[in-house]
């Protein structure tokens, strides 16, 4: 399980137990993690990966303080959701191009649970801007109402509805 920290002025690898600090605490804090913490995620990343994922959510430090979590098992949309706001966050949402990054398949923050056809995110804004595989949202055989991104496509081009059911990783942010 990974995740990217963006504090102070240089992101950096989060663990899930960093989900349960405050923004705030990220922000001023300057601690490094502990080298349990650090060998885990050494191990659970290549250094290539690791680097694109400094390179890719580096323009997001504009933002303030931000923790991205990435999962390392399979569940369903909700029970994804549910692991998120069990530790203070929720999954995320993607409303910018930078924030297009990843390299497993998983959930984000946004459904048509509450109203078929009207994409909302997890905060119950309105989606302004989508990045859907050519065909998508497509509510195949009306039982599609969470949406992955699927790195395996074009990156401004790689969501995809999915029965809610269904069991991919996820990303949490804080």
């Amino acid at each position: 399980m990974f995740g990217v920290d963006h504090s102070e002025s240089r992101a950096h690898l989060c663990s899930s137990a960093d989900l349960h600090h405050t923004a705030a605490h990220h922000h001023h804090s300057r601690e490094r993690p502990d080298k349990e913490r650090t060998q885990l995620k050494i191990r659970d990343l290549t250094a290539e990966k690791k680097k694109q994922l400094q390179r890719d959510f580096e323009s997001l430090n504009k933002k303030g303080s931000v923790c991205l979590f990435m999962s390392s098992e399979l569940k369903s949309w909700s029970d994804s959701r549910q692991y998120c706001r069990d530790r203070g966050a929720d999954l995320i949402i993607i409303n910018t191009e930078e924030k297009q990054v990843s390299f497993e398949r998983v959930w984000i923050g946004l459904s048509d649970i509450q109203q078929e056809g009207i994409m909302k995110w997890v905060d119950n804004s309105t989606l302004n801007q989508g990045f859907w595989l050519e065909g998508e949202p497509n509510n195949l055989d009306g039982t599609e109402d969470c949406v992955e991104l699927n790195p395996e496509n074009p990156i401004l081009n790689n969501w995809n509805d999915l029965p809610c059911s269904g069991t991919i990783n996820w990303i949490c942010e804080k």
